[in-house]
């Protein structure tokens, strides 16, 4: 089994410590030989599955990939002219900006391609990530949000596709100013909203909005029923946020988005512990900075 992983330049210490036997196809791409699958937190994307194909001309490429029934990215790595030829030849994918929420069409049903050189072409008919290399670059709202956090949250979502509706109540933890509350209620979600520090006044102003003025970590969820999800951007260690997570898992809560912030070197047994929770996901989103994401949802 032949798998490729992309990821941000400044992470390739961090792949490799999850991935020690890839090889290096260039700043970003990690590739693997005979061996499973695997779902480094770093990784923005991973191809499985992936074929080496044979190819005599740009033509044949063409017509190898146009079998295969799907728009194609091409992903810039060696014989960079000759690749981008080939993709002239073929449909393009949905490209960044994206419009929140993301409908996925057949527009997104798409593979990516890669020159190893000349003659050899890496295919992956089913990447990973919806959108081309896991690249979440949104149309911004740049008046309402009280900062740019929104996005992480935007960008979670769209890979659950799942969202919170007007049947749903939600708890956001460490809400101040209001970034993510302002996505929930926007997607007419009631949102109990619990910081120290106040909301921005534009989202503490919405009908659906509830301020708590507390700590994310002083609450039980015992003492709060019917909520459906919740969500966290809170500062903290990353045990710290284990433990929160934990806590609410067990009290039953079926939808959790949490940001896991990195305290210089990585906590790799907090890591491992994350991952390890049954239905989670643990991503670097492309939104993220030095954080990783948790998100769970059955």
């Amino acid at each position: 089994m032949i798998t490729a992983y992309f990821h941000k330049p400044e992470h390739r210490g961090q792949m490799l410590h999850e991935l020690p036997l890839a090889e290096a196809l260039d700043l970003q791409l990690l590739l693997t030989k005979n061996q499973e699958t695997q779902f480094p937190v770093f990784a923005q994307d991973i191809w499985p599955n992936c074929e080496i194909v044979t190819i005599t001309s740009i033509n044949d490429a063409s017509k190898i990939l146009k079998a295969k029934k799907l728009r194609w990215f091409h992903y810039p790595l060696n014989a960079a002219g000759r690749g981008k030829l080939i993709a002239q030849t073929l449909g393009k994918p949905e490209a960044p900006p994206f419009k929140f929420p993301i409908t996925y069409n057949n527009r997104f049903n798409f593979g990516i391609f890669t020159l190893l050189s000349d003659n050899e072409m890496l295919v992956c008919v089913e990447p990973w990530k919806k959108v081309p290399l896991g690249q979440y670059d949104f149309v911004e709202d740049k008046s309402n949000p009280p900062n740019r956090a929104y996005l992480k949250l935007w960008e979670a979502l769209c890979i659950l596709n799942q969202y919170p509706s007007d049947n749903d109540t939600c708890i956001d933890l460490g809400a101040s100013p209001g970034g993510w509350t302002w996505v929930l209620a926007h997607n007419g979600a009631k949102v109990i909203a619990v910081d120290k520090s106040e909301l921005a006044p534009n989202v503490a102003q919405l009908n659906t909005v509830t301020y708590l003025q507390d700590s994310a970590f002083a609450l039980d969820p015992k003492k709060f029923s019917n909520i459906q999800w919740l969500v966290c951007d809170v500062i903290c260690y990353p045990e710290r946020s284990l433990k929160l997570i934990n806590t609410w898992l067990d009290a039953g809560l079926k939808h959790l988005i949490c940001t896991i912030k990195l305290q210089g070197e990585e906590d790799w047994d907090t890591i491992r512990a994350l991952k390890a929770i049954p239905g989670a996901q643990l991503i670097h989103l492309y939104q993220n900075k030095h954080e990783l994401t948790f998100i769970r949802s059955c």
